[in-house]
């Protein structure tokens, strides 16, 4: 029997985001074909991985590389802009490196979409086509950490403000069977920083902010509430939620890389039969 024409949603999350690989890797080893990809954050940064040729073996160990803070901070490059926490000129770098800088999603192997968001008219954006890397860090440019990218006439920040989990933009390549994972932490289940035992912090090489903590906390509430509009106005045929720790977080947890990725192989090999059956493997 042919396999239905699959396609994947994967959702932002920041670090959470590392469970995608995880999903992955048990779909490759089950011999399910992917053949169209949606990515929104850091499950755009996934996405653009797999698309671009990478193997999981290769995303795998390119992540645990950064469960080392020495890793991690050369990735930091604090700005004196009121716009964002950090430039990202590193960030760039390093993703254009590691997927090269004119890469276009036209060589991709397996097409993408990704989506960003105008912060000028604040409509949702599609990014399909043309160069990669541009399209890349708007989807992934967190409002208050990266400054908005210009691309194309529009000031972009990260798709996840408005569809954090892209359900709709994998319908445009007109699948069989749409699967989406959301990695995103309720902020229903882990509680305010104030009442832990210690704040936590960035990794940063100064002290985090209050008043940010705040504001991640007050955008995670809001991306929690429109995920799950999104999610009811365009459901996935399956949704996968891999059981990630509440301690890790859009921007901490990198020492728990692995475990992160252990969850979305959990997540994944839970509903395996589930998926096998959907899309006729």
């Amino acid at each position: 029997m042919n396999q239905r024409r699959l396609a994947l949603a994967l959702g932002g999350g920041g670090v959470r985001g590392l469970a995608h690989i995880g999903i992955v890797k048990v779909l490759v080893d089950a011999g399910i074909r992917i053949d169209y990809l949606a990515g929104t954050s850091f499950g755009g940064i996934v996405a653009i991985a797999l698309a671009s040729g990478k193997s999981i073996e290769e995303m795998e160990a390119e992540a645990v590389r950064f469960s080392h803070i020495r890793e991690m901070m050369k990735l930091i490059d604090l700005t004196g802009h009121q716009r964002g926490l950090l430039h990202g000129e590193k960030v760039r770098k390093f993703l254009s490196s590691w997927l090269g800088e004119d890469l276009t999603f036209e060589e991709l192997k397996i097409p993408v979409v990704l989506n960003a968001v105008d912060l000028v008219t604040g409509k949702e954006i599609i990014l399909c086509s043309g160069p990669v890397m541009p399209a890349l860090f708007g989807t992934i440019c967190v409002p208050g950490v990266f400054s908005p990218v210009f691309l194309n006439g529009h000031w972009l920040v990260d798709g996840g403000v408005l569809n954090n989990v892209p359900v709709g933009q994998a319908r445009l390549f007109n699948p069989d069977v749409v699967i989406g994972v959301d990695v995103q932490l309720n902020p229903a289940l882990a509680p305010h920083w104030k009442s832990s035992e210690s704040k936590p912090h960035l990794p940063l090489s100064v002290p985090t902010p209050e008043f940010f903590l705040d504001f991640y906390r007050s955008m995670m509430i809001m991306i929690s509430a429109q995920t799950q509009h999104q999610l009811e106005i365009s459901p996935p045929d399956l949704l996968i939620l891999p059981p990630i720790d509440n301690d890790i977080t859009m921007f901490t947890g990198f020492s728990k890389i692995a475990e992160t990725i252990a969850a979305g192989e959990q997540a994944a090999l839970a509903v395996l039969s589930k998926i096998q059956e959907i899309v006729g493997k």
